[in-house]
């Protein structure tokens, strides 16, 4: 299963030879090894999930736009610090931030799209803190909500 590509351009030697082809796609193996751990999907503690995520935002996306957001709050927190080639590499800062919220609403969906999740302790629970959460914020429907699974578990 491949789960992302990687491409290189070439380099050129001192003799001016190329070390690679013109063009390189490999795919990426997600089970890696860094140090003494192992990275693969199964360390995730929802392991279906993190397949549903990769499949849909890959690793590279996901590191990009949170680099990209982080280097624009660094570049805001202490711009005198920063290089000129620095300067250079800061992003736009509403795109930046646009493109990382938008893959936050991503990772959300792709987490919350398999409904066995709803059925778990980890589910529950940020199931029962939602519902406190509208309980404030929207007393009506939280009420709404509240009757119907009172009714599923006294059934």
């Amino acid at each position: 299963m491949m789960h992302g590509l990687v491409s290189a351009g070439r380099e050129t030697g001192v003799s001016g030879k190329s070390f690679a082809p013109a063009s390189l796609t490999q795919p990426i193996n997600p089970g890696w090894v860094f140090g003494s751990v192992h990275i693969t999907n199964e360390n995730s503690s929802d392991p279906a999930a993190e397949r549903r995520i990769t499949e849909t935002i890959s690793y590279g996306r996901q590191l990009g736009r949170l680099m990209d957001a982080i280097t624009v709050l660094i570049a805001r927190a202490d711009p005198d610090v920063l290089s000129g080639e620095q300067k250079a590499l800061v992003p736009e800062p509403q795109k930046a931030f646009d493109d990382f919220w938008d893959l936050l609403k991503k990772i959300q969906a792709a987490k919350s799209a398999d409904p066995a999740r709803w059925l778990s302790e980890q589910g529950m629970t940020e199931l029962a803190g939602r519902l406190k959460a509208l309980r404030t914020s929207d007393r009506d429907r939280y009420e709404r909500l509240a009757a119907v699974l009172r009714t599923a578990l006294e059934s």
